[in-house]
């Protein structure tokens, strides 16, 4: 639950009102960074969150998704969000793809 509510503050700072109650649009778009400790159904729930914001989200795995894959992600996105609730899996996740 407290991804959820990190997830929702993150939109709410990003997005105007206006924005956040308008459909997805170009520059609407969160990248999640999802590690192998995030479960199907926490990602679930954070899709459903976005969804109701009106805000495009797309996943990536830290563990199976390239940094090229990150990359293109992040071309049109206003926001990457890191779920590694663990230093070491936080660690190993930026070692991969970067600072």
């Amino acid at each position: 639950m407290r991804g959820l509510q990190t997830l929702l503050l993150l939109l709410a700072i990003c997005l105007s009102p206006a924005q956040a109650q308008a459909p997805a649009a170009a520059g609407q778009r969160v990248v999640l960074l999802a590690t192998y400790v995030v479960s199907p159904a926490r990602l679930a729930r954070l899709q459903a969150a976005a969804v109701q914001a009106g805000v495009d989200m797309q996943t990536v795995s830290a563990e199976e998704d390239t940094p090229d894959t990150l990359a293109n992600a992040l071309r049109d996105a206003r926001l990457l969000v890191v779920d590694a609730p663990h230093s070491s899996v936080a660690q190993t996740a930026a070692a991969r793809f970067g600072d």
